[in-house]
C-alpha cells in the first residue's frame, strides 16, 4: 500500500506482499514506476513469478533486488525471515 509525504510517494509491502514487490521492482519499475522509494518488508528468498506463485511451498531462493534501481529499496528482514519460515538467507 503506497504511502505519502512530502509530495513523495513510498511503495510498501509484507511478505507475500513483499515477495509481489521485489518482481514488481525487478521487472517492472525500471520501466517507468509512480514510487519514489519501496520499503520491502519479510520477503521470502524467491520472489513471486509475473504469473503469480508457482509453488507456495518454494520460498527459498536467491533472487536479489536490482541494484540499478533510480529509486531506494529498503528491506527490513527479521532473524526468523533469513534463517526461519521465510528462508531469504540466499537473497541477502
Amino acid at each position: 500500500m503506497p504511502s505519502s509525504f512530502s509530495g513523495r510517494t513510498i511503495e510498501n509491502a509484507q511478505p507475500q506482499s513483499a515477495a509481489t514487490l521485489v518482481t514488481y521492482v525487478n521487472a517492472i519499475a525500471p520501466h517507468g514506476s509512480p514510487y519514489d522509494a519501496y520499503l520491502i518488508d519479510g520477503r521470502p528468498g524467491r520472489p513471486a513469478t509475473l504469473t503469480g506463485f508457482g509453488d507456495p511451498e518454494a520460498l527459498d531462493g536467491d533472487t536479489r533486488v536490482r541494484a540499478d534501481s533510480d529509486a531506494p529499496v529498503l528491506m527490513l528482514q527479521t532473524e526468523t525471515d533469513v534463517v526461519g519460515l521465510m528462508r531469504s538467507i540466499g537473497s541477502r
